[in-house]
């Protein structure tokens, strides 16, 4: 869960925590985790070799090894957001300015160009 997301649950019940106390935290479980994901990446990759090409077991693997970095970058610094929620709300208007456009009868301009 995001820490802004923590930040406001911990304050609708009564606690104030900043987000740079619950970062340490995360920065704390981080250090804890890290002998449990080394040996995960290491069987990650043992058992790619096993399964069939193109299975879902190997889509799944292949999903996660090839992100392995991006995974693991929130056990490196618990101020990193685990979300896209500040990138998503800043195309947003753009996003929706080109839907309008494409409204008001500029289709052509907009088309190939939504997400």
């Amino acid at each position: 869960m995001p820490l802004y997301r923590q930040e406001s649950i911990f304050a609708r019940a009564g606690l104030a925590l900043p987000r740079s106390t619950l970062g340490q935290w995360v920065g704390v479980c981080g250090v804890r985790l890290q002998p449990l994901v080394d040996p995960l990446h290491a069987r990650m990759m043992a058992q790619r070799q096993k399964v069939p090409e193109g299975s879902a077991i190997a889509k799944a693997l292949d999903y996660g090894l090839k992100r392995w970095v991006a995974l693991t970058r929130y056990l490196d610094d618990g101020d990193v957001p685990i979300d896209n929620n500040w990138v998503e709300n800043q195309i947003c208007p753009w996003a929706i300015g080109l839907r309008t456009g494409c409204l008001r009868g500029r289709c052509g301009q907009a088309r190939g160009r939504l997400p």
